[in-house]
């Protein structure tokens, strides 16, 4: 089945009025910067195709290893290479998702850098199908996956989830998708 965020717990954000951060600042979605490590060696960001964005599918590791290195390494050939994996950390196992052997991909994942802050880094386009679940939530939603720890860390699982509403919230301004709405039966925003 699917999961749903229950949005109304949150407050509502009235659009002519931006939300404030902690500081009192305006929050503005559209003032999102994504870490971008495009990773092309993938078996999914080879073979898919493109689509049309209806939503954002949330997903979590399930394994305890918040690390995004885990997960997340730059292409060997990459420009920006020694820059990502001071960023990163490195995978010492060379098991992270950059390989055409992994038949799986997303458009985005959250976790920990190599400095121990939470951030997200796209791996894909945004409208580019990832290969996250099974059905049709594979063409049309947006999905990343948040890097899982032992669920004992609250401040970890608090920056994880703000960074994962913050992400979402970008998504739906920058493609102009209603939180609360459904496609077909299926919630813009859900979890997998």
């Amino acid at each position: 089945g699917y999961g749903t965020p229950r949005w109304e717990l949150l407050e509502p954000i009235i659009p002519s009025e931006p939300a404030q951060d902690e500081e009192g600042e305006k929050y503005d979605p559209l003032d999102f910067h994504p870490i971008v490590c495009m990773m092309h060696h993938s078996t999914c960001y080879q073979q898919t195709t493109k689509m049309k964005i209806k939503g954002v599918l949330w997903h979590c590791t399930g394994a305890n290893n918040p690390w995004i290195k885990r997960y997340v390494q730059p292409d060997d050939d990459a420009p920006d290479r020694d820059e990502l994996l001071a960023l990163f950390g490195v995978n010492q196992y060379h098991n992270d998702w950059n390989h055409k052997e992994v038949w799986a991909g997303l458009n985005a994942w959250i976790g920990k850098l190599a400095d121990g802050t939470v951030a997200t880094v796209q791996t894909m386009p945004w409208d580019y199908k990832p290969w996250g679940c099974g059905g049709g939530c594979n063409d049309g939603w947006v999905q990343f996956e948040i890097c899982e720890d032992d669920l004992h860390d609250k401040v970890y699982f608090e920056a994880a989830y703000n960074e994962a509403v913050k992400f979402t919230a970008y998504i739906c301004k920058l493609y102009g998708i209603d939180p609360n709405a459904k496609v077909g039966n299926v919630p813009t925003i859900l979890c997998h």
